[in-house]
Formats: structure tokens, C-alpha cells, sequence
């Protein structure tokens, strides 16, 4: 017998991950903690939060919509093979994760088709270039790029 103990924020992007992480580590019991349960409460510290909204520079809006230009036309050839299903949205609007989900169901529709999975990866990258320049700047999407 041995013990594991396990502290994850996302084990897991699906349902289907996490218990592949449960499975594979074969995890008998699952105990989850919040910050308010008592017997964390004493480990934790006050904390304060401040919303700060910095307006995007015109670099970053530039940025992003070449980006969003780059992005469009690889969105335009899912949707033209029925690779997108349910995912809804514009090069501004999509998230990456729906790429990705959109990929998981183009698989399973398709018995493992992964004739588009280089579309997919694509577009995904951009987006998340996209997000990661709204949400950090230029510095941290460069850096994603090296």
C-alpha cells in the first residue's frame, strides 16, 4: 500500500482527463479543500484584491488584429469541413480552449480522423497569442513565440 497526496488547481481540461490523472495514479478517494473549509482556513491569510484595467496600447491592437487576420482563414477552412461543430464565434471572440474541444469531437465523430489536427493546432496557437497578448502583453506572447 502506498499513499498519494495531491494538490491540483486543474488536473484536467475534461472530464475525460481527469480521470485518466485518477486512473492512472489509482486514486481510491478524493478529498477537495477550499480556502473557507475550517481546516484550511488556519493555513491561509487575508488577502486583498485590486482590479486594475490598463488600456491596451495601439501596438497590442494592431498586434491582435493581424493576428485575428492570421487566425480567420484557418477558422474559415474548419467550418468548411464541418470541423468546428458547436463552437461559435469569430477570430476576436473564440476562445483556444474551443478549439481544442472542437478537435476532441471532431475525433470522435470522425472514428480518430486527424486530417485536419494541423489546422487545429493552428489555429489554436494564434488564438492563444491572442489571449496571451490581452491578458500579459508582447513581452510574454514573444516569449511564447520563441
Amino acid at each position: 500500500r502506498f499513499r498519494v497526496l495531491a494538490l491540483a488547481a486543474t488536473p484536467g481540461t475534461s472530464l475525460k482527463a481527469v480521470q485518466e490523472v485518477i486512473t492512472n495514479l489509482r486514486i481510491g478517494q478524493i478529498c477537495i479543500r477550499l480556502e473557507s473549509d475550517d481546516d484550511v482556513k488556519k493555513y491561509t491569510h487575508d488577502k486583498t484584491f485590486e482590479i486594475i484595467i490598463v488600456k491596451q496600447s495601439s501596438s497590442c491592437t494592431a498586434i491582435e488584429r493581424l493576428l485575428c487576420e492570421l487566425v480567420t482563414p484557418l477558422l474559415n477552412t474548419l467550418r468548411h469541413n464541418n470541423a468546428l461543430g458547436k463552437a461559435q464565434g469569430t477570430a476576436a471572440t473564440l476562445h483556444p480552449y474551443a478549439i481544442i474541444a472542437a478537435m476532441e469531437r471532431f475525433h470522435e465523430l470522425r472514428n480518430g480522423d486527424h486530417s485536419m489536427d494541423g489546422v487545429f493546432y493552428a489555429a489554436r496557437e494564434m488564438l492563444q497569442l491572442k489571449s496571451e497578448l490581452r491578458t500579459h502583453g508582447i513581452g510574454v506572447m514573444t516569449n511564447h513565440l520563441l
